[in-house]
This record gives C-alpha cells, sequence and structure tokens, in this order.
C-alpha cells in the first residue's frame, strides 16, 4: 500500500488542479502553509485552504487589476495574491497566469544567481566586511576588483587605513585566483609580491620583504 506524506494529504486537491494544468507540481512544508513548486521555482502558496499566486512587478499590478487581492497571512503580503474565480474557472486564463509566475520566479532566481556571481563577498578568503572596505575605494564588484587588480587595491587601501602585515593582500591574491590563500604556491606569491613592490615604491612605501 502506497504512503502518502502529511503534505500530499493536505494539499492533494489543488496539486490535482494544478497539474491538470501545468503539469507536475510538488508541495513543501512551510512555517507559514505550504509551498507550490515547478521545477524548483516556488510560484504560489497554499494557506488555510486557499492557493495564492506568487507576483511582483508587472504582473502584480495585473492581478490586482483583475480583481487578486493580496494574500493577509504573509510578509510582504504584496507578493502573494488569490485569483478571482473568474479566472480560477477559466483554465486558460488561469493556466497563463500560472506560467506567467513561474517565469518571473525562474528569471529572478537568475538574476539572483548572476548578483551573487558577482559580489566580492562571495570571493574566496573574502566576506561582506572586505566588500565594504573595497566599496570606500570603489571597487564593488568582481568585475572591478578584477580590474583593478589586488597590488592596486592593496597600495589604495593601505593610503587609507593601516595595514602592518600581508594578511589582507594574500586574501586579495586568493581571491583574484579563486582560491583559498593557503593554497597559494611559493612561486605565485613570489610573483605577485614583485608586482606589488613596484606599486609600493611608486606610492613612497617601503618594500615588502620575502616571505
Amino acid at each position: 500500500m502506497q504512503k502518502f506524506t502529511q503534505t500530499e494529504i493536505n494539499t492533494a486537491v489543488i496539486r490535482e488542479k494544478l497539474e491538470q494544468l501545468i503539469g507536475s507540481v510538488t508541495a513543501k512544508s512551510l512555517f507559514y502553509g505550504y509551498g507550490l513548486f515547478k521545477n524548483n521555482c516556488m510560484f504560489g502558496i497554499y494557506q488555510k485552504h486557499f492557493f495564492y499566486i506568487r507576483a511582483t512587478g508587472a504582473l502584480a499590478k495585473l492581478l490586482l487589476q483583475k480583481g487578486a487581492i493580496p494574500n493577509p497571512y504573509t510578509t510582504p503580503s504584496n507578493q502573494y495574491f488569490y485569483l478571482p474565480d473568474e479566472i480560477i474557472n477559466n483554465d486558460d486564463e488561469f493556466r497563463l497566469y500560472l506560467n506567467l509566475s513561474i517565469e518571473q520566479v525562474k528569471q529572478e532566481k537568475q538574476k539572483l544567481i548572476k548578483k551573487r556571481k558577482n559580489q566580492i563577498r562571495d570571493l574566496p578568503n573574502l566576506s561582506i566586511k572586505h566588500e565594504r572596505l573595497l566599496a570606500k575605494i570603489g571597487v564593488k564588484n568582481v568585475k572591478e576588483f578584477k580590474k583593478r587588480g589586488p597590488e592596486k587595491i592593496f597600495v589604495e587601501l593601505k593610503d587609507m587605513i593601516l595595514i602592518e602585515s600581508l594578511d589582507l593582500y594574500w586574501k586579495l591574491i586568493g581571491a583574484f585566483y579563486l582560491k583559498h590563500e593557503s593554497l597559494l604556491s611559493k612561486s605565485e606569491k613570489e610573483e605577485r609580491l614583485k608586482l606589488l613592490n613596484l606599486l609600493l615604491i611608486q606610492a613612497g612605501y617601503p618594500e615588502e620583504p620575502n616571505q
């Protein structure tokens, strides 16, 4: 005999309706109800026996114009909407808005992934503390970090704050090579230290000795 999870039992009716329109749908128990997913995109929630579709921006405005009601139980409430019966009972229209919601969630996830790939804090050895520090000299993303280079960044930081060791420099070098600072080879360190010393001398600082 097949066993069903409590989530499958509690969401059976809405999932059956949704699957008739858009194919396979999964449900996951959340603190405030159940999330409905299509291809790992959470496009709605099922709460207190009502289904709310996720929508933001232009799609949210369109749903409001169609008579949709914001979910009063979630924060922010303007991201989930209860659709009017005119839409729910019209398969073609209901399917349209479901697909629009899923596509919107998909695009938002892709934008978030792209944004994270360009965040200083997501580079090896670096954190939000380093991200804020580099932002003070105009380095606000990975593209600018690579363009300016760890040597120039280090010297600019040295002009701004007291730096007594090369600990920060090796963190920047590791981030530049996309690996932990402890994995930097001797030859990599020697090569980068030569580059750093050239800029230090130009800026009026003493050379750093080989380690």
